[in-house]
């Protein structure tokens, strides 16, 4: 069935949603392709349109489709009119199931933002089974923290692999034991996730949801994830505290999935301090406004002002024989790089180049594969292994 768009953006007036059409919209000038801007208020998105067309030009203009979120039935009428359907809402894991299920409908790719585990799992349980029958793929997780936590453990395995065919080629990596350690620096809520990690509450419950979602799908393989300490990293001269993030389910699905991850495959996840007393001051004091903010009842602090410092993983990744550090970085940290992000994701499915056939409820590893690796280097972010 021929469909008017290759990709729509949906909630296209939110503030990621903005971001991602001005990028698509410059992105049009590269790779041409059809596409329109949705949502429930025409006229923002008819502003939107207008600053696009004199920004860009006419030509790459997009088309407007007005939808009512409250209505299955107008949702999967903007789903039956695209190939891929891009979720810039602020909130997916809030409003994002009506249209999951309209993709679902009308058999068209989808991709969000979400870094809600508990949404990606909702996900994975209720529409895999027929998202796999329609062939499609639902990709949660497209933002900088996960899909770039994803890529980077991509990156790393395939690092590794490479110096040990180039060793002995008749030792392959999927049959040996793979262990990968990911460490980026703090941001200004870095001290809030290690606090939870540390009570044990968030990496429990990642632990627990990432256990009974997989049971038996690893089949004889062996994937789990690292207990976490406090430790020196010396090949970064730098203190490590466990920290779960969306980033952590979403590894070990993608090494469930992949026998190139290793027969056992165990996965780490830090953020890495120089001063440990500083650290232990920050973790302290994330502490204490978290038991304030319950005795009060009052609402969670505003957030941190958005950081333009790059983001950046170092990866550790050892076999029994070799053992290999790679690093992988975006330009900034912040809303725009992920916006970025999800927008090329979009462009990437939508032009069906070099993606892999697997269909869906997937990770971004499983979803675009590592024909991806080059969009994004194209895009700014850097993939440095060893020479």
């Amino acid at each position: 069935m021929t469909r008017p768009y290759q990709i729509t953006l949906f909630a296209a007036s939110s503030e990621t949603g903005r971001l991602c059409a001005h990028y698509l919209a410059a992105a049009w000038r590269r790779d041409t392709f059809t596409w329109a801007i949705a949502g429930s208020n025409l006229k923002q998105l008819s502003l939107l349109r207008r600053a696009l067309k004199a920004e860009y030009g006419q030509d790459c203009s997009p088309g407007v489709l007005k939808v009512k979120p409250e209505q299955q039935q107008s949702l999967d009428a903007m789903a039956a009119q695209t190939r891929v359907l891009l979720n810039a809402s602020s909130a997916p894991a809030q409003h994002g199931e009506p249209v999951v299920r309209a993709c679902v409908h009308a058999a068209c790719d989808y991709v969000d933002a979400s870094n809600d585990s508990a949404f990606i799992d909702f996900v994975q349980r209720k529409f895999h089974a027929a998202a796999e029958r329609q062939q499609i793929k639902l990709i949660n997780g497209c933002e900088l923290e996960g899909l770039g936590s994803d890529m980077a453990a991509l990156f790393a395995v395939q690092t590794l692999a490479a110096k040990v065919d180039a060793r002995n080629p008749q030792q392959a990596l999927a049959a040996e034991a793979v262990t990968l350690h990911s460490y980026s620096p703090a941001r200004p809520d870095s001290a809030a996730e290690i606090w939870q990690t540390l009570n044990k509450q968030r990496l429990r419950c990642v632990q627990r949801r990432w256990n009974s979602a997989v049971a038996g799908s690893c089949g004889q393989r062996h994937v789990q994830a690292l207990p976490g300490a406090l430790h020196w990293q010396a090949a970064l001269s730098a203190w490590g505290v466990s920290s779960a993030t969306c980033g952590l389910p979403l590894v070990l699905r993608s090494a469930c999935a992949s026998g190139n991850y290793g027969e056992r495959f165990e996965y780490g996840q830090y953020t890495v301090f120089q001063d440990l007393p500083q650290a232990a001051l920050n973790l302290l004091q994330a502490g204490r406004a978290r038991v304030l903010r319950k005795l009060r009842r009052a609402q969670p602090s505003p957030a941190a002002p958005a950081e333009t410092a790059p983001r950046q993983w170092s990866v550790l990744a050892e076999s029994s024989q070799e053992r290999v550090q790679v690093s992988v970085q975006a330009a900034a940290d912040d809303s725009s790089e992920s916006a970025k992000i999800l927008a090329e994701a979009a462009l990437h499915l939508a032009l069906q180049a070099n993606v892999p056939a697997a269909f869906g409820a997937l990770t971004p590893v499983q979803g675009l594969g590592s024909g991806f690796i080059p969009r994004l280097q194209r895009a700014g972010m850097q993939f440095v292994g060893e020479p």
